[in-house]
């Protein structure tokens, strides 16, 4: 999975992550393994849609979180970013109901 963090400088945008059957490992640099899903957001969004404060399906309807994948990849993506247990709790955040910010 490779992340595009539009917010940030060039040389802190791309991420990847290298998901296997026994756990994640993150990535600083391109590791040359064919990418299944494309993810595209801010920084403060993923942060948000860990932390719960953004539903994964409110940030893919929305727009405020790209992914371009196979549908087998898409459907696995909540399990693959491995959100907080507190995700699954309804946020009393007002976050949901503030505009998105344009990425850049």
């Amino acid at each position: 999975m490779r992340v595009e963090f539009t917010d940030q400088p060039k040389d802190k945008r791309l991420w990847w992550f290298v998901n296997r059957d026994d756990g994640c490992e993150l990535c600083l640099e391109d590791p040359g393994l064919e990418v299944d899903l494309y993810l595209a957001c801010t920084l403060p969004d993923m942060i948000y849609v860990v932390r719960g404060d953004l539903t994964l399906i409110r940030a893919l309807s929305s727009g405020r979180l790209e992914a371009i994948g196979t549908a087998r990849a898409r459907k696995a993506l909540g399990r693959w970013l491995n959100l907080s247990p507190l995700a699954k709790i309804k946020s009393q955040h007002r976050l949901e109901a503030v505009a998105a910010p344009r990425r850049g």
